[in-house]
């Protein structure tokens, strides 16, 4: 419950951080010429786009995701964010080699090479809350495997 309760309190703090930045970059650039309150807008934006993907990613789960969609609103949010956010969409850190084979062989319930002749360490693709790897069954079947990240489960609220 600790846990949960901070995970809810850094993104609460995330929030109120960014919709603050937001405002004083609005109130600065409303006493600026037009073309140098667009400068500090785009400057602005990048950097709270930038922070905002970052926490985000930290803050793992359904976080993540809730980026994911927020990147696809395209009418409703500047274009420095929507790309930012946009990275939510494939660019998240993948698990460890050694966690991927230790959650693997503990669903399987024996070692990887008992089930497959071959299988990549690096993913294919990496999510918020797994990753997909390539594999060779030992019949000679390429499949993908995917991988449920450790704490995904735990992470959504």
């Amino acid at each position: 419950i600790t846990w949960l309760f901070s995970r809810q309190f850094k993104a609460t703090w995330f929030t109120l951080l960014v919709v603050w930045n937001l405002r004083q970059a609005k109130s600065k650039a409303a006493h600026l010429c037009s073309d140098d309150a667009e400068r500090l807008l785009a400057s602005k934006h990048r950097i709270i786009a930038c922070l905002g993907t970052r926490g985000l990613r930290e803050l793992g789960g359904v976080f993540p995701k809730i980026g994911q969609y927020l990147s696809s609103q395209g009418d409703r949010w500047p274009d420095e964010v929507l790309v930012e956010l946009g990275k939510l969409r494939d660019a998240m850190p993948a698990a460890p080699p050694r966690a991927t084979r230790k959650m693997v062989e503990q669903q399987l319930r024996r070692p990887l090479e008992d089930v497959f002749r071959k299988f990549e360490e690096s993913p294919l693709a990496s999510a918020s809350i797994g990753q997909v790897h390539r594999a060779t069954l030992k019949d000679g079947r390429v499949v993908a495997v995917k991988v449920q990240h450790r704490h995904a489960a735990r992470q959504i609220p």
